[in-house]
């Protein structure tokens, strides 16, 4: 289960003497920004507690690792690594955006990827020298638009129930020259990646990094589960602030 963005731990020092405040590190396991930590003994009796007091940043994981001599308090001595995802609140009615230009493929349309010419483009021969086609309604559109070149049915129409539909390419990138008929393009970059889409209301986050990563994190079950190196998943304490 997620856990909540101010979750705590309990540690405390066995022996050696690495000082409390090198007693826990902390590591990013998805990519997103770095969360400081604080380690204090409020109650003056040996336990110290491992918390964000800015909060860790919802739908994000993490790990925390002790050091030598600090075990999790209530634990086994052998458990020294704790791995925890923290929940997000559910952003619906996540929705392509209206201004994508929908270009579909054709057998008259070849496009030019570093001095090759491809029938069908994907999102793997993409890269940052971008390419070109040639399109007849070139005219119609114009410098920094996002375009989508797909293959079938238009991406926003297509079944999620047919494997068939989702495995034909759908390539987004971005107008980068028109001249007469041709189009040049290049990829995407973090700010037009989150232009793809329309940003709902409610959406937790302000930045195009933290927009892609919830965006991972929505199609994929990997960061659902907090769990410990050995034996069974910690009980954490929750802040009373």
């Amino acid at each position: 289960m997620d856990q909540t963005s101010d979750m705590t731990f309990s540690i405390k020092k066995v022996s050696g003497d690495i000082e409390p405040q090198e007693a826990a590190t902390l590591v990013v396991k998805d990519g997103s920004d770095n969360v400081g930590i604080s380690i204090e003994d409020n109650d003056g009796d040996g336990i110290y507690t491992v918390s964000a007091p800015n909060g860790f940043n919802e739908g994000c994981s993490y790990e925390l690792n002790l050091a030598d001599g600090w075990v999790f308090d209530g634990k086994e001595e052998t458990i020294r690594t704790a791995s925890f995802s923290i929940a997000m609140k559910e952003v619906e009615n996540l929705e392509m955006n209206d201004d994508i230009v929908y270009i579909k493929d054709t057998d008259e349309i070849t496009y030019s990827v570093d001095g090759k010419n491809y029938d069908v483009l994907t999102s793997e021969q993409i890269n940052e020298n971008g390419g070109s086609f040639e399109y007849d309604e070139a005219s119609k559109l114009n410098e920094d638009d996002i375009i989508c070149l797909y293959v079938g049915t238009k991406p926003t129409e297509r079944n999620t129930d047919e494997t068939s539909e989702l495995l034909d390419p759908a390539v987004y990138v971005k107008v980068a020259a028109i001249d007469g008929n041709e189009v040049t393009f290049a990829a995407l970059d973090e700010n037009d990646q989150a232009k793809i889409y329309n940003m709902p209301d409610n959406f937790p986050f302000s930045s195009p990094l933290s927009f892609l990563l919830y965006l991972q994190i929505r199609c994929t079950e990997t960061f659902r589960v907090c769990h410990f190196t050995s034996t069974s998943c910690l009980q954490t304490r929750h802040s009373s602030t």
